[in-house]
């Protein structure tokens, strides 16, 4: 038998070179060239901060999302819809909301309702984007909700009915006969969640005597090394609660390579090394294995192959060559076909940002706190950062998520990671070794090699920016009618005309923003310009997020509406100019002269008002009651209620409104309206202000402007799941700032974007509960796409 030798191999610079033309897996280059196109299509990263994990229902949930693009892990510009759902333990959905995106920000809240019961909840966060690929991208954050009404007892210990779920992962996916073999185990709860202080023994099968003892990390995890011999079986006991538990290891292969990977203990090196035995060392000496270290398009290539005599082979590779976080790094045999692959975490290059010179002071019932950030001993000058204020004694805050395990370890991994903030706060050497151990145990990548050979790669759903509203004209129209679109409470407004001598028939906006529970209105004027009954169906294409228990394609749901029929919709949020500046409000106006050549058609009478009449001269030169309106100072804007628009004057101090009449009818002044009343048809205007004997209006009359719309002639529509309005954040009221519920379910404060002072310090402040103390809970990112996760206690000055 050859004895075995090992050649270490220091590889500073090896890439390869991606050539072009058909794709065919059958070179390591067509390999490269797979991978760098399925990671071409921008992938959005999100994360969630929470202002706490626990809530008592009718709480707000506040929040600040972080949209990363995964190629620069800087904030991504292009997405503009957030959706967030809250579900309960059972996949069911309680809430959905939709949140307007703004460079890669997004912050606001939503109310727990008060009838939801104790228990278990998640929050999921995506986009229609993200439904573009296999893997799923979404990003969940488990919560609590407490009904302090409804609270069910808590189940004893002899009621929960336990189990465990034990799994021997083989480092790189195989064992081998002969060598040393790498093993993880996990060992987790009923719950997902690992197992403490269990203690498992390594056994051969036939014996009593174990062959190694080993302690599991307080998450369940750990490793052992063993070498399995031929015709030998394995096995696991795990002593958990003084039970023992026995689990079967695994057949080891008799030929096959082993992929094992460390970090030097000293060195900043990754240590890679192939390993075989002597039964398979003949088939496959001096045939070349490819060895790929990569992060989504940064790839770093290397080659090796077995000589005789050589059983191992290992590679030194330095991690400044790396990208930092997540690596995979992923073993194809001389037919290009992957056989083994293992994670591993470079934390070489320092994209950890960090807080320092903490200042607390007080300033009246207010708690001011600065602080800088520095990266490198840099300051770093712009950073979007959120801070969340908990009583210090808070079990409100599980802190399990960060954005940086959100950015960096999550979107590799396919399983549940318990606590994965904890690897990323005061790192140790014990937490590095932890999340080692937490890599070995995940098996390969969440990135499959199946999804990434295949082809066609190409958006089904492209990004989202705000809806689509499509519409159809459900009656015979002439090419002078024109169809008016409103949105008082959004400030938008369109007059959509035929075109080329073409009536209107369909209709369609895109990249629409609408604030939910507002509402859209329609009117139809005829080609006499007057408004006409409309006779429309319009639709709204809205993403809904696939159900939290399953990954399905997007879905785009249509809700349709006739006239009157409350539905979705949704419209531009972009402000318009719907008006021109107003002066100083006179105290009573009164327009036109009379003139022999006309006479009033309607003979009104106005108890206590002034009747006037227009001249020629006046109606040629204003042309519409518009112009005539905003010439003397009156202007147009956008109301809520029954009537979507109404006429204001502004004075120094003040903004008086009117109600607006047509031959005595109040209505509404739409502005398309205003410019198509012609003055010529106008017999009387009468403007009454400050009259104690009547309410400020303005009153037109006409035999020929009976055109003016009236209610019957508008078509309204609610929004429903619209964009939400932002608030702003209220610290609650306590009956006691001493009591264990506040202490332990309070909340003192939430900041999603920190500004920053005169002194260029990020600065905030909460209410002064005469605390000692208070906990903080940090997270951000800067310009560059570094990263900040922290969880401080800050003292309170004392103020007497």
């Amino acid at each position: 038998m050859h004895k075995s030798k090992n050649i270490l191999l220091v590889i500073f610079c090896l890439y390869y070179t991606i050539g072009t033309g058909q794709i065919k897996i059958d070179s390591i280059n067509q390999v490269l060239i797979k991978k760098n196109e399925y990671f071409t299509l921008e992938r959005e990263i999100i994360h969630l901060h929470t202002n706490k994990t626990t809530y008592i229902t009718n709480e707000e949930i506040w929040f600040k999302a972080y949209i990363q693009d995964h190629r620069t892990h800087k904030p991504f510009a292009i997405t503009k819809n957030l959706y967030i759902t809250l579900y309960n333990d059972l996949g069911e959905k309680i809430a959905h909301k939709l949140f307007l995106v703004n460079y890669g920000f997004a912050d606001g809240n939503f109310t727990i309702p008060k009838t939801l019961s104790t228990g278990d909840y998640v929050l999921m966060a995506s986009t229609a984007h993200q439904e573009n690929f296999t893997e799923d991208q979404r990003y969940y954050q488990q919560i609590k909700i407490k009904n302090l009404s409804q609270q069910p007892a808590e189940k004893t210990e002899n009621e929960i009915k336990k189990s465990y779920d034990i799994q021997v992962l083989p480092e790189g996916g195989n064992l081998l006969e002969g060598v040393l073999n790498i093993c993880g185990i996990k060992v987790i709860n009923q719950k997902g969640l690992g197992v403490k202080k269990v203690v498992s023994e390594l056994f051969e099968q036939g014996s009593d005597m174990p062959i190694s003892t080993f302690n599991l990390n307080k998450f369940g995890m750990g490793k052992f090394t063993f070498t399995p011999l031929p015709n030998k079986n394995y096995y696991i006991v795990s002593n958990i609660d003084d039970t023992r538990i026995k689990t079967q290891i695994p057949k080891p292969q008799s030929k096959g390579v082993l992929l094992q990977c460390s970090l030097h203990p000293i060195k900043p090196m990754l240590i890679v090394e192939l390993k075989t035995n002597e039964a398979t060392l003949s088939s496959i000496k001096e045939k070349q294995f490819h060895i790929l270290i990569h992060q989504y398009q940064k790839t770093k290539g290397l080659t090796a192959s077995f000589k005789e005599n050589t059983t191992a082979i290992k590679l030194a590779i330095p991690l400044k060559d790396l990208p930092f976080g997540t690596n995979t790094i992923s073993l194809f045999d001389h037919n290009n076909n992957p056989i083994a692959e293992r994670l591993i975490f470079n934390d070489f290059h320092d994209k950890i940002i960090a807080s320092e010179n903490i200042k607390t002071t007080i300033k009246e019932d207010s708690i001011v706190t600065s602080f800088n950030i520095k990266s490198k001993n840099l300051l770093v000058e712009n950073a979007s950062v959120s801070v969340s204020i908990l009583p210090v004694e808070t079990i409100s805050n599980s802190n399990h998520k960060s954005i940086i395990n959100s950015t960096y370890l999550q979107p590799f991994i396919n399983s549940y990671i318990e606590n994965p903030a904890y690897y990323f706060q005061n790192v140790t050497k014990r937490k590095k070794y932890d999340l080692d151990i937490l890599l070995l145990t995940q098996g390969w990548s969440k990135y499959n090699w199946n999804n990434i050979f295949r082809d066609n790669i190409a958006y089904t759903t492209e990004h989202e920016q705000g809806m689509t509203l499509k519409g159809a004209i459900n009656r015979i129209m002439s090419e002078k009618n024109n169809l008016l679109i409103t949105s008082p409470e959004n400030e938008f407004t369109d007059l959509l005309l035929p075109e080329n001598g073409k009536p209107l028939r369909n209709f369609e906006y895109r990249n629409l923003f609408l604030k939910d529970s507002t509402s859209l209105q329609f009117l139809i004027n005829d080609n006499k310009n007057k408004p006409t009954n409309s006779n429309i169906k319009a639709r709204i294409t809205s993403f809904i997020p696939p159900e939290f228990s399953e990954k399905v394609s997007a879905i785009n749901k249509s809700y349709f509406f006739d006239e009157k029929q409350k539905t979705n919709t949704n419209t531009d949020m972009a402000k318009e100019q719907l008006f021109q500046s107003a002066e100083q409000l006179d105290e009573v106006l009164l327009f036109a002269k009379k003139t022999p050549k006309r006479k009033s058609n309607t003979g009104a009478v106005i108890s206590g008002r002034h009747k006037s009449y227009l001249d020629d001269g006046e109606r040629k030169a204003q042309v519409h009651l518009r112009r005539y309106l905003t010439t003397r100072g009156f202007a147009i804007v956008p109301d809520v209620g029954l009537f979507p628009f109404k006429v204001i004057k502004k004075t120094n101090n003040d903004t008086v409104s009117f109600k607006f009449f047509v031959n005595g009818i109040q209505t509404t002044p739409f502005i398309g309206k205003l410019n198509g009343i012609n003055l010529e048809n106008v017999e009387e205007i009468f403007i009454i202000t400050n009259d104690l004997a009547h309410e400020n209006s303005i009153s037109v009359y006409g035999a020929n402007i009976n055109s003016i719309p009236t209610e019957q002639h508008v078509s309204k529509i609610t929004v429903i799941n619209g964009f939400q309005s932002k608030k702003a954040f209220y610290t609650p009221k306590y009956k006691s700032y001493d009591s264990l519920f506040f202490k332990q379910y309070g909340v003192l404060g939430w900041i999603p974007n920190t500004k920053k002072n005169k002194n260029n310090e990020y600065e905030f402040s909460f209410l002064n509960t005469l605390n000692k103390e208070v906990k903080i809970f940090i997270e951000g990112i800067d310009q560059n796409g570094n990263l900040i996760s922290e969880v401080k206690i800050i003292q309170i000055p004392n103020t007497l």
